[in-house]
């Protein structure tokens, strides 16, 4: 799924958010004066399964995104 009517690309990394020993695919849109902090995870097989905004809406630029564990 693309980021529609979005420039400069988007950030990608991986994690086991769910815990199930799989990586979940984590986007954030890329550093554009207009992007909105939007965070979508997708599966492996590219299903999305969320995405919400990680800041207030007036902040613009896109979001890095980053996957890990706590306590591991």
């Amino acid at each position: 799924m693309a980021y529609e009517g979005t420039g400069y690309g988007v950030y990608v990394a991986t994690g086991d958010l769910d815990g199930d020993g799989k990586a979940e695919i984590i986007t954030g849109l890329g550093p554009g004066p207009r992007n909105k902090s939007v965070v979508r995870i997708f599966r492996g097989d590219g299903t999305l399964t969320g995405e919400f905004q990680a800041y207030p809406d007036y902040m613009r630029f896109g979001v890095r995104v980053s996957g890990g564990g706590v306590g591991e």
